[in-house]
C-alpha cells in the first residue's frame, strides 16, 4: 500500500511507487514503446505536439508524468505518450464504489497484457 500524498509536489507524489518497481515500469516502457513505434509509426513531431498539448492543457497531469519519467530516466514525452496505451489499446473494467462510512474506492481491472509484467507493477494506493 502507498500512500499518494496529492498535496506534494506534482512531480512528487508517485516517486515512491515507481522506485520500489523501477526495473519493472522499465521493462513494460520499452515493450509498449515498440508496440507504439510499429502500429502507430509515430514520429519525434508528433511526440512533440502530444508533449506539448499535454503540458499546455493538463499542467498537474503533466508534472506527475514528469516526475515519474524522470525517475525512471527516460523522454517524458515517451512516458506521456505510453500513457495513452490504456485509451488506445485496452477497454478496462472500473469499479467505483462508496462505502457506508464514506470512503471511496476505485478498482481499475487490468484486462490486457503482458499480464506476468504488469503483475510487478500493480499496487494498492490511498490518495
Amino acid at each position: 500500500m502507498y500512500k499518494i500524498n496529492l498535496d506534494a509536489p506534482a512531480s512528487e507524489r508517485f516517486k515512491e511507487p515507481v522506485m520500489a518497481m523501477r526495473e519493472q515500469v522499465k521493462t513494460v516502457f520499452a515493450n509498449y514503446s515498440l508496440i507504439f513505434k510499429e502500429v502507430f509509426g509515430l514520429t519525434e513531431m508528433y511526440l512533440d505536439m502530444v508533449d506539448y498539448g499535454m503540458w499546455w492543457q493538463h499542467r498537474e497531469w503533466y508534472l506527475e508524468i514528469d516526475g515519474i519519467a524522470r525517475e525512471l530516466e527516460i523522454p517524458t514525452k515517451r512516458a506521456v505518450i505510453i500513457n495513452f496505451v490504456f485509451e488506445f489499446v485496452t477497454y478496462c473494467t472500473s469499479v467505483v464504489a462508496k462505502q457506508q462510512d464514506g470512503t471511496l474506492l476505485h478498482l481499475r481491472v487490468l484486462d490486457f497484457g503482458p499480464t506476468e509484467e504488469l503483475k510487478g507493477i500493480t499496487y494498492m494506493a490511498s490518495f
